[in-house]
């Protein structure tokens, strides 16, 4: 019911949000001892984890339902510097800032919330923010449409996330979805498999120096990484952290004074 496994240049740990999460749980102890023991940042430098029911959703549905695995687990990942989180359950689609303890945390995982792939209905009502803000300040991006997204691990520091809409929720259509809608599609095109990106962003993994949990973490026995890296063996550039990939030139962007602009943006 939870496991993990190496995929390319991620350690991805799929988490059971159904099952025990209190320190003395299987699930936690197992959980535990995987990212001490099977988590080796040289060999994969990203942490990737899914679970079914997203810890911080601003939707009215499912809000704060894993409330008590967050309280449990979240530390614990934050610890070892988990940096995306991928979740399902609430079905529409939303994008958060880093964040850690209910807070958003620079050092925290990025929160894809994905359940809007389509089941009939989409949850369309929205929580509002602080201080009449329509949203609140860490929902990056939210939407109530039916869609998929796709994830690009680029480098070492730097992955490229897009959400891709499908069509818009209509009550009044068969299965709910509509995709002549207008704005609903891509342009010209009302197939089944019409799409249209509605977000993209960049996902900067933080330096060892910005945060604790993203240090070279080697597990003892593992074998060490061969001397090329992920990004050289797609044939890419590993950035410095006072710089940004440009996917189209595959060259490194040096943005010294602005970094800390842009990685917020991004992000």
């Amino acid at each position: 019911t939870y496991w993990s496994r190496d995929i390319g240049p991620a350690h991805v740990v799929s988490l059971n949000t159904y099952a025990g999460t209190n320190p003395s749980s299987a699930q936690y102890r197992w959980l535990e001892e995987d990212l001490a023991t099977r988590f080796d940042r040289r060999r994969t430098p990203w942490l990737v984890v899914m679970m079914h029911a997203p810890w911080y959703n601003s939707n009215t549905k499912h809000v704060r339902e894993s409330e008590p695995m967050r309280g449990d687990m979240e530390a614990l990942l934050y610890s070892f510097g988990a940096n995306i989180v991928l979740s399902g359950h609430v079905h529409s689609y939303e994008r958060t800032a880093p964040m850690y303890n209910n807070a958003s945390d620079p050092c925290g995982a990025t929160y894809l919330n994905l359940g809007d792939g389509g089941k009939g209905m989409a949850n369309v009502k929205w929580l509002p923010g602080e201080s009449g803000a329509p949203q609140p300040e860490w929902s990056l991006f939210r939407q109530a449409s039916f869609g998929a997204g796709q994830l690009e691990l680029v480098n070492d520091t730097h992955a490229y996330f897009k959400w891709h809409r499908h069509s818009c929720y209509d009550e009044d259509a068969p299965l709910n979805e509509n995709v002549n809608a207008s704005g609903c599609i891509s342009t010209g095109d009302d197939s089944l498999q019409s799409t249209l990106v509605s977000d993209e962003t960049w996902i900067v993994r933080p330096s060892a120096a910005q945060c604790e949990g993203q240090e070279q973490h080697e597990v003892r026995g593992m074998p060490k990484p061969a001397p090329s890296s992920f990004a050289s063996l797609v044939g890419l550039p590993s950035c410095g952290q006072d710089e940004l990939l440009n996917t189209t030139t595959g060259e490194c962007i040096v943005v010294r004074g602005q970094a800390r602009r842009l990685e917020t943006n991004f992000v």
